[in-house]
């Protein structure tokens, strides 16, 4: 499914879609980075991606989308970004990070400022 996404992300054919409606698709940030690079989604005003796999990278790449002009309302209740918890991340040597469990999760106000500029879009997490 994930590689449909981007697929989808690719055809002209969604160009008319005003909603769109994703639930549990298992959707990753790569998906939808892909996804929200698309330019053929220009008049979507809801989309839900709700119950996936999305986290900060994902979140970060719809929050930059320039090909959703018209979107009101974005669902990204049940994903990882807000209920994921932890991943590890290690560092080699040569890196100035420490390896070990980093929290992954941002709260509401950060997802809100991730958006604030795009004034009349409504998330709902």
């Amino acid at each position: 499914m994930r590689d449909s996404i981007a697929t989808l992300g690719r055809t002209e054919y969604v160009r008319n879609l005003r909603a769109l409606e994703l639930p549990q698709c298992r959707i990753d940030d790569a998906a939808i980075a892909a996804f929200a690079s698309s330019q053929h989604f220009s008049s979507l005003e809801s989309l839900s991606i709700q119950g996936n796999e999305l986290g900060r990278e994902g979140a970060v790449a719809l929050a930059n989308a320039t090909g959703m002009p018209k979107l009101k309302k974005l669902y990204l209740i049940d994903n990882p970004l807000r209920f994921g918890g932890q991943h590890y991340t290690e560092f080699f040597e040569d890196s100035d990070g420490v390896s070990g469990w980093y929290d992954n999760r941002y709260s509401h106000q950060e997802i809100r400022e991730l958006f604030a500029h795009r004034p009349g879009l409504q998330v709902d997490l």
